[in-house]
């Protein structure tokens, strides 16, 4: 029973401390207290690597080795800022998804090339930048919002952006050509359509070329349990895309 209705707020003890006396000498230390959800401490202990184990990874670094060095930086910063991200992912009841999401890549099991990921990598830089105008995009993401727009048209576009930084001009919150993140009411990180148009299609061009898929008819002949050798190929009108953004119904 409690006095005011409510459960008590459980509260984490996480200390996280590193030593740096030579280019082999690496303390890392978390101890956990009382965390709401203990799967997600028994997971972090399994991912946390041991003191030794660092040791002996920054043993094998040599100093012409850049990937090494980099990852050593990536190690010493994460060692700094993980206590503060588990205490608000736990504020905000996302612990577990952070532990989960840790559990795939250290497994190899996460599929990187998930375009929900990819997506998700692009708040990320956005809210990293200095000015959004200086945004870019990998070619995967470029053609997955063609693709959007083809299919929904620019409401599409404009529904999944949200108002990013529209007014902070006229409000006086931003320069011409210099946006802040922070200041920016983003939904997803969107190109906008001057950097989608450059795009020849929203599909790789390394894929199939326009006109007839031999391989399909191939496939089809393979696979036909009568091998029938003549086929009757028929085109749908109505799925034609031959205008700019849309389809173009010809009945």
């Amino acid at each position: 029973m409690f006095s005011n209705g409510k459960e008590p707020e459980a509260k984490s003890s996480l200390n996280c401390t590193k030593e740096f006396n030579s280019p082999t000498s690496l303390k890392f230390d978390i101890t956990f207290g009382k965390i709401d959800d203990k799967r997600s401490r028994a997971s972090f202990s399994n991912i946390l690597p041991s003191s030794d184990s660092i040791k002996d990874w920054l043993s094998n670094t040599s100093e012409s080795d850049d990937g090494r060095i980099f990852e050593k930086d990536a190690l010493e910063r994460l060692s700094s800022i993980l206590p503060k991200v588990i205490s608000n992912l736990r504020d905000v009841g996302e612990l577990n998804s952070f532990v989960q999401f840790n559990e795939l890549l250290a497994s190899g099991s996460f599929p990187f090339e998930n375009i929900a990921y990819r997506l998700f990598c692009d708040v990320v830089q956005w809210y990293t930048l200095s000015n959004t105008s200086s945004m870019r995009y990998s070619e995967l993401v470029k053609r997955f919002w063609r693709t959007g727009y083809k299919l929904f048209k620019g409401k599409f576009l404009r529904f999944m952006s949200g108002l990013k930084n529209t007014g902070n001009i006229n409000e006086g919150m931003s320069e011409r050509r210099k946006y802040e993140p922070m200041n920016s009411e983003l939904n997803f990180a969107v190109p906008s359509w001057s950097v989608l148009d450059k795009m020849i299609t929203p599909v790789s061009t390394e894929t199939f070329r326009p006109g007839l898929i031999d391989t399909m008819i191939n496939i089809l002949h393979e696979n036909d349990p009568d091998k029938i050798a003549t086929f009757k190929l028929c085109v749908d009108g109505q799925k034609i895309n031959s205008s700019t953004i849309g389809n173009l119904d010809i009945y």
